[in-house]
């Protein structure tokens, strides 16, 4: 350990002692809470326009879900790689899933129970 490093585990975020209701009895949590960096939050009207290299379906995930992350108060600057990314594995599974169901036939009996059936290509 290099000196004058300190030991121990790293201290907790200030947001967290405001939202448990400051169990530790920090004094001045309020100003040490509004001194901290926030990230710029993005406006409902002003939500950006998805990446151009991304795919239409995740166009289309970005342009449902960015406006209402918006209104929330739930988008900022820092979240767009995260909603990116959150925007292209979901237009994977939606096409894993279309070929899923094209590519199986559902069953039910009587029991009401079913069971997926691969279809023979015609």
């Amino acid at each position: 350990m290099a000196a004058g490093s300190r030991a121990g585990r790293p201290r907790k975020p200030t947001a967290l002692h405001v939202l448990n209701g400051n169990p530790s009895k920090i004094v001045n949590l309020d100003q040490r809470a509004a001194a901290e960096p926030k990230p710029l939050e993005i406006a409902p009207d002003a939500v950006p326009e998805p990446p151009e290299y991304m795919p239409d379906s995740a166009k289309e995930c970005w342009r449902e879900n960015a406006p209402m992350l918006a209104a929330t108060h739930l988008l900022t600057v820092a979240d767009l790689k995260a909603l990116e990314a959150y925007c292209m594995p979901a237009l994977f599974v939606y096409h894993f899933l279309a070929g899923l169901v094209c590519s199986f036939l559902m069953i039910t009996n009587k029991k009401r129970e079913f069971s997926l059936v691969a279809q023979r290509p015609s």
